[in-house]
C-alpha cells in the first residue's frame, strides 16, 4: 500500500513537472531572469568554455555564464550571471558542457544538444547553431555523453561509442581528419592494437566511459584498460611519443582503470588497487633517466661548441696569414718594378752617352766614320750653322775631307752626296754641342 502511494505521487509530480517544463520563459533582459528560489540539490555539475550546467534531484538543468553561440541553451546569447533554468527539456541524467556547446542526456536515453554547430558538434546534420536544446539521437539509448571543445561523443548501453564534429588530428577515432556532421560509429572491425598498428581481426572492446578533450579523446573498456586518439602533443595521449591517432590506440603501463577525464593539454585516469610506491619509483627513475639524458646532451653541446669555436679562431689565424703572404708578394713585386725602371733609365742613359762616341775609323788616315745611333732610332744630327737639326734616315754617315777641296762630303735627308765646310759639319763641333765632355775623343777639324 506504502509503494502503490509512494508510485502514485512520483507520477503526480511527474505530470506537474512536464506542465511546468514546456512553459515559454520571457526573460526580462541579460541577466535578469528570475533565479532559482529556494536553491535546488545539486547532483552534477560540468564546467565548460566561459559557462557552467547543473543538474538537480528532479532532473531538471541550469546554465549561468556567457550565453554566445546559444551554449546556455536559454533561447538567446545573454550571459547569466546566476544559474537559470533550461526549458524545453525532460528529465535530463547526465550534462556536459563544452567548448562552445552542450550536451544533456535525458533519462530515457535520448541526447539534446545545443549551442554552436560550425563543426558539426552538435550532430544535426548542419553547421547552424542552435539556442535551445534539440534532441539529435534518441535510439538506441544512450547510457553517457561527453561535450569537447569542437567534438561530442556519446556511448550508448550496448558500449558502443559514437563520434561527431571536427575530426582534426583523429579526434573522433573515425580513422581520417574529416568533420562529421552526423552521429557515427566508431567501427568494430578496424582499431589500432598496442604496436599501433591497424588490427582489422580483432573486435574493439566493449566501453563503459568516455571523455572528450580539447583535442584528444579517452575511452575506458569493460575489463579497465584505457584507450586514447587525436592529437598526441605533450604526450597528453601517453603513448610515448607524439605521433598522433587516428583509430583508438591502447594505453600501456597502467593499472586496472574505472575513470578517465580528458583535459585541453593532459589526462588523467583513475585506477583502483595502485601501488604508489611501485609507480613513485617508477616516475622517479624515467624522471632520472631524463635528467641523465639532459646532461649528455649539455656535454656534447659543449663539446660541439668548443670544436666550432676551435675551428673559427684556425680558420681566423689561417685567412690572416694568407692576408699577410699576399702582402708580402705585393710589396716584393712593387721593389722589383722600381729596380727594373731603375735599371731601365741606367741602360737608357748609357746608350744615350754611347750614341756620341766613334763608332770606326776608316782606313784612311784622314778618312773616319761616325755612329749616331741604330736604324730603329734614327739619329739626329745638327747641321750646325747651314740650318737646325735635322733627322737622318741612315745610321750610319761617311764625312771625309775631298782632296785638296777642303770640305766635308755626306748625304742629305734624300741619300744624295753634299759638300759642306769642314768646320761646318764636323762631328767635332756637334759633339760640342751636344755633350762637351766627349768632344776631345773626337779628331779636330780640318783646316
Amino acid at each position: 500500500m506504502r509503494e502503490k502511494g509512494h508510485a502514485k505521487e512520483e507520477e503526480t509530480e511527474a505530470e506537474d513537472w512536464e506542465a511546468e517544463d514546456w512553459e515559454e520563459e520571457v526573460p526580462k533582459g541579460p541577466g535578469d531572469a528570475d533565479p532559482v528560489q529556494p536553491i535546488p540539490r545539486i547532483i552534477a555539475v560540468s564546467a565548460g568554455h566561459e559557462h557552467s550546467l547543473f543538474l538537480d534531484t528532479h532532473g531538471r538543468v541550469y546554465a549561468c555564464g556567457n550565453g554566445r553561440n546559444g551554449k546556455l541553451g536559454l533561447g538567446d546569447a545573454y550571459d547569466r550571471h546566476v544559474p537559470v533554468r533550461i526549458r524545453g527539456l525532460p528529465r535530463i541524467s547526465a550534462i556536459s558542457a563544452g567548448g562552445q556547446h552542450s550536451l544533456v542526456l535525458s533519462r530515457t536515453g535520448g541526447v539534446f544538444a545545443f549551442g554552436q554547430g560550425n563543426d558539426g558538434q552538435l550532430g544535426t546534420g548542419d553547421s547552424q547553431s542552435y539556442y535551445r536544446p534539440v534532441c539529435v539521437m534518441d535510439e538506441p539509448p544512450m547510457v553517457a555523453v561527453s561535450a569537447g571543445a569542437k567534438h561530442s561523443l556519446c556511448l550508448d548501453s550496448s558500449g558502443c561509442v559514437y563520434a561527431f564534429g571536427c575530426g582534426a588530428s583523429g579526434r573522433l577515432g573515425l580513422g581520417d581528419v574529416q568533420n562529421h556532421a552526423w552521429p557515427e560509429s566508431i567501427s568494430s572491425t578496424c582499431w589500432m592494437d598496442t604496436t599501433g598498428c591497424i588490427n582489422e581481426a580483432r573486435a574493439i572492446p566493449r566501453f563503459s566511459a568516455i571523455s572528450a578533450g580539447l583535442e584528444h579523446s579517452l575511452l575506458l573498456d569493460s575489463v579497465g584498460r584505457v584507450f586514447s586518439m587525436g592529437n598526441q602533443a605533450s604526450g597528453k595521449l601517453g603513448l610515448g611519443d607524439e605521433a598522433h591517432r587516428f583509430l583508438p590506440a591502447q594505453v600501456m603501463g597502467l593499472p586496472k582503470a574505472f575513470l578517465v577525464s580528458a583535459g585541453h593539454h593532459h589526462s588523467m585516469v583513475l585506477a583502483r588497487g595502485v601501488d604508489v610506491d611501485y609507480y613513485h619509483r617508477q616516475y622517479t627513475e624515467a624522471a632520472m633517466r631524463l635528467v641523465n639524458e639532459e646532461q649528455r646532451r649539455f656535454v656534447r653541446w659543449q663539446d660541439e661548441t668548443r670544436r666550432r669555436v676551435l675551428y673559427m679562431q684556425q680558420h681566423a689565424a689561417a685567412v690572416a696569414m694568407a692576408q699577410q703572404q699576399q702582402q708580402q708578394q705585393l710589396q716584393l713585386q712593387q721593389q722589383q718594378q722600381q729596380q727594373a725602371q731603375g735599371a731601365y733609365a741606367q741602360y737608357k742613359n748609357r746608350n744615350a752617352e754611347a750614341m756620341l762616341r766613334p763608332y770606326s775609323y776608316g782606313p784612311q788616315p784622314n778618312q773616319a766614320i761616325y755612329h749616331y745611333g741604330t736604324a730603329a732610332q734614327q739619329s739626329v744630327a745638327g747641321v750646325g750653322q747651314y740650318g737646325a737639326y735635322a733627322q737622318l734616315q741612315h745610321s750610319h754617315q761617311q764625312y771625309a775631307p775631298a782632296a785638296g777641296k777642303g770640305v766635308v762630303m755626306g748625304a742629305n735627308m734624300q741619300g744624295q752626296e753634299v759638300q759642306y765646310p769642314p768646320s761646318a759639319y764636323h762631328p767635332s763641333a756637334y759633339a760640342q754641342k751636344a755633350s762637351p765632355h766627349l768632344s776631345s775623343t773626337l779628331p779636330p777639324p780640318r783646316k
